[in-house]
């Protein structure tokens, strides 16, 4: 493993960092539609059903059609599916490459995907914390701002702030979008970066 992320997991274990982490993965859980009481996010629908219908409308495509299947059965597959048809639906779609777009959809934003699916899936099978923030830091680094709709913006925002090698680039100040390095202004907002 890469030593940067098994220094970052390292950090986010720690009772210091452990809150932060436990926060992002309750907001993780809650927009996947997983968590313990089954609740949805505060605005309605959970987050996860939103991007599977995102998902639906490029089937076409081998990878996002796998994603697809992958992110669909996280909600109601037994823990041994989970094990031996999600989990590894999730480890092929992260292999794709970083740079491109498959089936319409940035693969940065697909592998991401696929790191909060096996996060998600180790948090149903009460794996340790370290293999959930592993996951959770790859997913951060495949792509910062698709991490915040997951995670939420604290922790990305304290990973990339403590470890800014991990992904760099600027974070706009006002809206906290991830932005390229070298970008003079925010892709979200337009604030001036320099």
């Amino acid at each position: 493993m890469d030593p940067l992320i098994v220094t970052i997991v390292g950090w986010m274990v720690q009772p210091a960092a452990s809150d932060l982490l436990h926060t992002a993965q309750q907001y993780m859980l809650r927009h996947c539609g997983l968590s313990p009481s089954r609740s949805s996010p505060p605005d309605g629908k959970p987050l996860l059903d939103e991007y599977l219908q995102k998902l639906r409308a490029r089937l076409d495509e081998g990878r996002t059609r796998e994603l697809y299947g992958a992110l669909s059965n996280l909600k109601d597959a037994p823990k041994q599916e989970l094990l031996t048809k999600v989990l590894p639906g999730f480890h092929r779609v992260a292999q794709i490459p970083q740079q491109g777009a498959t089936g319409g959809r940035p693969n940065a934003e697909l592998r991401c995907m696929a790191f909060v699916g096996m996060a998600s899936s180790y948090n149903l099978l009460h794996e340790q914390p370290e293999l959930i923030a592993e996951k959770m830091v790859e997913a951060i680094r495949a792509d910062v701002n698709t991490a915040r709709q997951w995670f939420g913006k604290d922790i990305v925002s304290e990973v990339i702030s403590r470890f800014p090698s991990l992904v760099p680039g600027i974070i706009c100040p006002y809206c906290g979008l991830w932005n390229p390095p070298d970008t003079a202004f925010c892709d979200e907002d337009g604030s001036w970066l320099g």
